[in-house]
């Protein structure tokens, strides 16, 4: 796994239900993150949100107005300095 952008401070951590669809189990999914997570903090100083999403447009991925109202939900202040 290579992080070579540089200047990102905060990150959506958005996962979706592709990988639990696939069947992939709750500890491998959870293992994942986790494993994601301590890379980028090895990396510095980086905020990170979990999301998730159901099924929407085609029962799974959202449509434009489920991206849109995904995109609106997020509070920017969590990703605000210190």
């Amino acid at each position: 796994m290579s992080f070579g952008l540089s200047g990102v401070s905060a990150l959506i951590l958005l996962e979706s239900i592709n990988d639990i669809s696939a069947g992939a189990s709750a500890e491998a999914i959870i293992g994942g993150m986790k494993e994601l997570v301590s890379r980028l903090r090895a990396k510095g100083q980086m905020k990170i949100v979990g999301a998730t999403i159901e099924g929407a447009g085609d029962r799974l991925h959202p449509n434009r107005a489920g991206y849109q109202a995904m995109a609106s939900a997020i509070d920017l202040a969590v990703f605000a300095p210190r």
